[in-house]
């Protein structure tokens, strides 16, 4: 009988032990849920979504393009430009392409060292320039390293600009040419415009039109009229 109670208290105790058990997997599973829970905002992830777009920076729908540098001193192109400032004064601006001084240098040899960079300025007033059949010309000695000067010239002229050598036997030797400008009057112009006359006829028919005759002519004695012929002073009269 002894031996039955041990038992049956035995098997007793494995059941309240199972029974532990059981409720202890629950509140395991509770735990690891508000773990869980602790670990996701209190907004949710939707609300959380739309906290992180407030300050998100998205990628522009079109590619940045590089900003552009700085604009190269030279294009390695060569050519002159002349500009009229003013009545009195011009601008020119030049650019000399590789290989040509090398090529000058060659040509000449020791000619080109001892030899005056110059800009050659042509008064080309009414004149089809070719090179050689300007009115006159001046020569203004630069330095070596100019690519830009102002010229000193006469106002209402045509002017063209060469830059070359001078050498000492007194050629010259051409490199560039520039276009041709004209500076203005320094004075206000004496052309005034053309005054036109009416003819009578059509003067007529306008002043008809103003009476309310249409485009037909207001017939004779329109002159007398409006005073056709007698533009001199009103005569005094003496008060009787």
């Amino acid at each position: 009988m002894a031996i039955k109670r041990k038992v049956k208290e035995k098997l007793k105790s494995n059941k309240k032990l199972k029974n532990v058990r059981a409720r202890i997997k629950p509140l395991t599973a509770i735990k690891a849920a508000v773990k869980a829970d602790k670990k996701t905002p209190y907004f949710g992830g939707q609300e959380l979504a739309v906290e992180k777009a407030k300050f998100s920076h998205p990628q522009p729908a079109c590619p940045a393009h590089p900003m552009p540098g700085e604009l190269p001193g030279h294009y390695g192109i060569s050519r002159m430009v002349l500009l009229a400032r003013d009545s009195s004064w011009l601008y020119t601006w030049w650019e000399v392409g590789p290989g040509i001084f090398e090529e000058l240098k060659r040509r000449l040899g020791e000619e080109f060292y001892k030899a005056k960079r110059v800009l050659r300025v042509y008064d080309v007033t009414g004149i089809d320039f070719n090179g050689a059949n300007a009115a006159g010309f001046c020569d203004i000695q630069i330095n070596d390293y100019a690519e830009n000067w102002y010229i000193n010239v006469a106002p209402a002229k045509s002017w063209c600009v060469e830059l070359g050598l001078l050498l000492a036997d007194g050629r010259f030797i051409m490199i560039l040419r520039s276009n041709i400008v004209a500076t203005p009057l320094d004075e206000p112009s004496c052309i005034t415009d053309e005054e036109w006359m009416v003819p009578q006829e059509l003067f007529a028919r306008l002043y008809g039109m103003g009476l309310g005759a249409g485009r037909a002519s207001p017939g004779k004695g329109w002159q007398a009229r409006i005073g056709w012929g007698s533009m001199s002073s009103p005569v005094k009269r003496a008060v009787k």
